[in-house]
């Protein structure tokens, strides 16, 4: 959350990636979009802790997440709201 209000960044914007159900979970709790990397099978929802856990986004390779990430921000107007963290500036 510091690193989000320092930037200006809304977390609801923000995306985060990842290949395994610890990292969607984070993802989660952060309040980030969770993006998951491989095969997402419904067995996998079962060995999740919380049943709202699922992937905003699933993708096979990290190169097909940016691109789908690219192209929702692309889409979105987030001129009215704080800058994404797909397009902020390190």
């Amino acid at each position: 959350q510091q690193a989000a209000t320092d930037m200006g960044i809304a977390l609801n914007d923000c995306y985060m990636v990842g290949d395994g159900i610890p990292d969607l979970e984070a993802a989660t709790r952060a309040g980030c979009r969770p993006v998951f990397i491989g095969r997402w099978k419904c067995e996998i929802c079962q060995f999740t802790e919380a049943p709202h856990v699922r992937p905003s986004i699933v993708a096979k390779s990290l190169w097909d997440a940016a691109q789908i990430i690219r192209d929702e921000v692309s889409k979105n107007d987030f001129s009215r709201s704080a800058a994404p963290c797909a397009l902020a500036e390190a």
